[in-house]
């Protein structure tokens, strides 16, 4: 079973490429995640087709957060500069849900996304 999901921020606007000739729309966007480790993050290439590209596109920019549901697959092999071997990865989506932007992150006030959450404050301890 290929199953990941991650939560990060959007490190760039995605790239968006329109549907044509028989392909289905595309967009490619990149996502980071915190480590929770010092100040180190992973980064994640991720593609997305058809109505999810569409979403991502008109919804999503840079500094989104986003979780992201899908599966890992392995691209071609390619040489570096260094005449290295090497493969990369992508993250092909599945389902992806809009949790915040930036500048959600510098407000006061939490953002409550289910009642688990105002529960837990709720708690003395």
């Amino acid at each position: 079973m290929n199953n990941i999901t991650i939560i990060g921020r959007l490190t760039r606007d995605p790239v968006y490429t329109p549907a044509q000739n028989g392909k289905s729309q595309r967009a490619n966007y990149t996502v980071a995640v915190d480590n929770r480790i010092g100040d180190n993050a992973s980064f994640f290439d991720c593609v997305a087709f058809g109505v999810t590209a569409d979403i991502i596109d008109k919804w999503t920019h840079k500094g989104k957060q986003v979780g992201v549901k899908g599966r890992m697959e392995q691209g071609d092999p390619y040489t570096d500069k260094n005449g290295n071997t090497r493969r990369s990865w992508s993250l092909f989506t599945e389902q992806i849900e809009l949790l915040g932007s930036k500048s959600d992150a510098n407000k006061d006030a939490p953002v409550e996304t289910d009642s688990f959450t105002a529960a837990e404050e709720d708690i003395p301890f």
